[in-house]
């Protein structure tokens, strides 16, 4: 499923303004989440990650002067170094309105798959996280 339109309303009312955060995480998947979240990475070790930098503001800001407007990370966003060999490799990103359970806002295919083993450190570079918010 692609991103909702409640959450890309939230993306161009918060992240366009430039207001403080909104509740929001990033989850990493195996697969295609599809329409609820489905193959979310389920080890002790795993938590989802908020997209909030130190300052305690989303980290997902407008990009000047974007046409169609779009919003992309300007800090990084990590997920925890996994204390184990998942052996699993990532294919989607999801979002949600919490840190476990919440809302499912949909997801993104990572332009590629990420093999996480043990003692990784996922982190998505400022930058490496642009969504186009297109009138429709």
């Amino acid at each position: 499923m692609p991103l909702n339109a409640l959450y890309l309303a939230s993306l161009a009312r918060h992240g366009l303004a430039g207001d403080e955060t909104f509740d929001q995480w990033v989850s990493l998947h195996t697969a295609a989440p599809g329409d609820d979240g489905a193959w979310e990475i389920d080890r002790p070790d795993y938590a989802r990650s908020s997209p909030v930098a130190p300052s305690g503001r989303s980290c997902l800001d407008a990009v000047d002067g974007a046409d169609p407007a779009r919003v992309e990370n300007r800090d990084p966003i990590s997920f925890g170094k996994s204390d184990s060999d998942w052996a699993l490799t990532a294919t989607h990103l999801g979002f949600w309105t919490a840190e476990r359970g919440g809302i499912w806002m949909g997801s993104i295919e990572l332009s590629e798959p990420v093999l996480i083993d043990a003692d990784e450190v996922i982190r998505i570079p400022a930058g490496g996280l642009s969504i186009v918010l297109e009138a429709g």
